[in-house]
Parts: structure tokens; sequence; C-alpha cells
């Protein structure tokens, strides 16, 4: 039988589950800009802008259609749309291509990946992860024990999960799926019986 989770472990799954108030508008604008880029010739017409960002003039986006051979409605209505997600700025007859935004579109996506929240709640896993993905796997046991009770969050207490079932939940943050089964169960995170894993709450979890 599973062991009833402690307060503690309560709390911190309760805090998991939360989103942050600006979530869902973070995720929109990330989606917003890369859809923008998602078409051959926006992102042409961008790269142009990039590579000429010295240039200005009335005849700037005549310039831009003739170097990428692009019909110039093409061209206006790429950069219309590329000032609407914001990634171009217009200021009178020069074209500024705003990088920040590009950064800010990949820190949102990054923070709200599984392993980055993982990394925020268990900071000593932070080292760990790029991009909300392992990138190693620990070599101490205590940041061995405390990646394990932060892959713990993601299972249920009172669910029994076949191997496979296992594998899927911990394939969000690694490909090596059997090394992770293994620290959970030797951390005493998951308990192992004739192939059927259940959540447990270990003594002396890291703090």
């Amino acid at each position: 039988m599973p062991s009833t989770p402690s307060r503690e472990a309560r709390a911190r799954d309760l805090a998991s589950s939360r989103r942050r108030p600006n979530a869902d508008a973070a995720r929109s604008r990330a989606a917003q800009c890369l859809a923008a880029l998602a078409d051959s010739e926006r992102l042409a017409v961008l790269s142009w802008l990039v590579l000429n960002a010295e240039r200005a003039g009335s005849t700037l986006l005549t310039d831009c259609a003739a170097a990428l051979r692009l019909d110039i409605d093409v061209v206006r209505d790429a950069v219309s749309r590329l000032v609407a997600v914001q990634l171009l700025r217009r200021e009178g007859r020069t074209m500024t291509v705003d990088v920040e935004v590009i950064r800010k579109v990949v820190a949102h996506l990054d923070e709200n990946t599984t392993g980055e929240r993982l990394a925020r709640e268990f900071p000593r896993t932070a080292g760990l992860f790029s991009h909300g993905r392992l990138v190693r796997l620990p070599e101490t046991r205590p940041v061995q024990a405390e990646l394990s009770a932060a892959l713990a969050t993601l299972f249920e207490f009172g669910r029994a999960y076949a191997e496979t079932d296992v594998d899927e939940v911990v394939r969000v943050v690694h490909d090596d799926h059997a090394s992770l089964r293994r620290l959970l169960v030797d951390h005493g995170h998951l308990t192992r019986e004739r192939s059927v894993y259940v959540r447990t709450e270990p003594a002396g979890e890291p703090r």
C-alpha cells in the first residue's frame, strides 16, 4: 500500500500545480511570434532587414523586395505581420528588428517547461537542466536524491503505474527513462512490485 504523503509533500505538489498568472499570455505571445516566423517569405524579409539594419529611407521595402525577388505586396504584408507581433519596430522610414522579443519568447518557452519548473522548485537540480531538458545526471548522492524528489512530483499518490507509464512520465525531461526509473526506486520515491510502480514518500527527503 502506498504511504500517505506528508504535509510538506502535499504543499509542494499543490504549489507545483499552480499556474503563474501570466503563463497563458506568455505562451500565446510566444506562439504568435513563432507562427509569424513559420513562413519562409516573412523569415527572409526579417533576415534581410537584420543584415541591412543600417539602411533607411522610402525605398527600403522596394530594395528588400528586389533583393529577395519578392513582390512588393508580399514584403509589405510580411512587414505588417512582423510589426504586429513586435518583432519589428517601425520608426519613420527605419525598420528595427527587436531581438529582445525573440529572447523573451525563448525565456517564456523555457520557464513553462516541466524541466524548468522542477529546476526552480528544486534548486540543487538547476545545473542539470538546459531549456527544460536534463543534460546530465547527477553524480553526488544529495543531488541524486533532490532530482528523485523533483521527478516524484510528476507522479500521483495512490495510482499504479506500469513500467511504460513511468517511462512516458519521465521522458518529458530525459530520454534515458531506465536510469530515471532506477533513480526513483533507489531513493524510495517509487516502489516496484511485479512491474507495477506506485509513488511513496521516503523518510528523510532532501530539503
